[in-house]
């Protein structure tokens, strides 16, 4: 499938998935081939690709013990204001992420709300 594929049917701009792509291909997570039958492909099964290393991918590294206000390294010695209550939905979130497949997202549609 192409960029320009992808960005038609997510509706996103294709700049914006052109970056993204390019970090899922430095994470080789996914292989890109150019020419006029190009495209992007994933690198391994979706089944062995986790939601974790695909965000890491794009936003970097997820640590349990960073900041979420930006302040650096939160432990239970040195934290910030938010730390104690957000530090065990952060691990969770982690959790989810490193259990959860890309497979199973796939065939999933976005489904608009109606207006009340």
């Amino acid at each position: 499938m192409t960029i320009e594929e992808i960005a038609r049917e997510t509706k996103l701009p294709k700049h914006f998935l052109s970056k993204v792509f390019q970090d899922l291909v430095h994470s080789n997570l996914v292989v890109s081939q150019k020419g006029p039958h190009g495209g992007v492909n994933l690198a391994r099964s979706p089944e062995d690709i986790s939601l974790r290393e695909i965000v890491e991918a794009v936003v970097g590294p997820l640590d349990a013990e960073d900041c979420f206000l930006g302040f650096g390294r939160c432990d239970e010695l040195n934290y910030c204001p938010i730390h104690k209550p957000c530090d065990e939905s952060w691990k969770n979130i982690i959790k989810v992420l490193d259990e959860t497949p890309l497979s199973s997202l796939m065939g999933l549609k976005h489904k608009k709300q109606k207006a009340r």
